[in-house]
């Protein structure tokens, strides 16, 4: 009876550790004051420093130039965000400064895309299906670990609406669901309404949740992780997904 006591309050412990740091915060907006350039490295891993905005580019240039010139930085921001998270998921893991210059990167994906919807973009009815994996997550509280032992954290997407955040560590799985609503083409409003454990795929504990929280899109898109080359010499395809929560995720899924 103690022995079954003490395994259920250890599962319960994993379980509130775990949804904690699933369960997502409101946003917080980053003040424009605090903005910074961020100075980075290229696909050939050379000192690169974007300095150019859509700010400096002159009034009479076609609207058609300053597209492109948007495009071309942002793809150099995504190769270097994508070169600088390949080896560790777990921000708290990085020295700072490769920390900072991460955030950097998101923050000037951040000022491209602006922070209103008048430009027309709507990053959250993209449709989103099947599992995505963890590149990056920059959290005081990571959701990673069980105690000392370091899971596979993902996104396994149900429908339209369900999804569910995932820890797996061998046969043991603590699953956090919950159902995501548009709020407009760059937030999403999350309800979280479950957390449960597995062991070898059957179900141990489940708790329901009452906690919300709001995802605001940095950047959703198709990209080529050149950090990743197929056999045809190309960079890997993926969907990328890059968002506040407040604090930064970045997942990815192969396609």
């Amino acid at each position: 009876m103690v022995k079954n006591l003490i395994s259920s309050l250890l599962i319960n412990a994993c379980i509130l550790s775990t949804a904690n740091s699933f369960v997502l915060r409101l946003e917080k907006r980053v003040p424009s004051s605090v903005r910074r350039t961020p100075f980075f490295t290229n696909n050939n891993n050379t000192p690169l420093l974007l300095s150019k905005s859509l700010d400096t580019i002159d009034s009479s240039t076609a609207p058609v130039e300053a597209s492109l010139t948007t495009c071309s930085d942002s793809n150099e921001l995504i190769q270097s965000l994508l070169e600088l998270t390949r080896h560790e998921t777990d921000g708290t893991r990085l020295p700072t400064s490769q920390r900072e210059s991460i955030n950097d990167i998101v923050q000037r994906l951040e000022d491209f895309s602006g922070d209103d919807d008048e430009d027309g973009v709507d990053y959250t009815s993209i449709p989103l299906e099947g599992e995505h994996r963890t590149v990056y997550i920059d959290s005081e509280r990571t959701p990673q670990y069980v105690g000392p032992f370091k899971g596979t954290t993902t996104q396994y997407f149900i429908d339209e609406e369900m999804f569910q955040n995932r820890l797996t560590l061998g046969p043991f799985q603590i699953a956090l669901s919950a159902k995501r609503v548009g709020m407009d083409g760059r937030r999403l409003k999350i309800k979280f309404i479950s957390t449960g454990v597995n062991l070898f795929g059957k179900e141990l504990v489940k708790k329901e949740l009452k906690a919300q929280g709001v995802w605001k899109m940095v950047f959703v898109g198709e990209v080529n992780d050149q950090t990743r080359i197929d056999d045809g010499g190309k960079g890997k395809k993926i969907l990328l997904r890059v968002m506040r929560t407040p604090s930064l995720y970045i997942l990815a899924k192969d396609l």
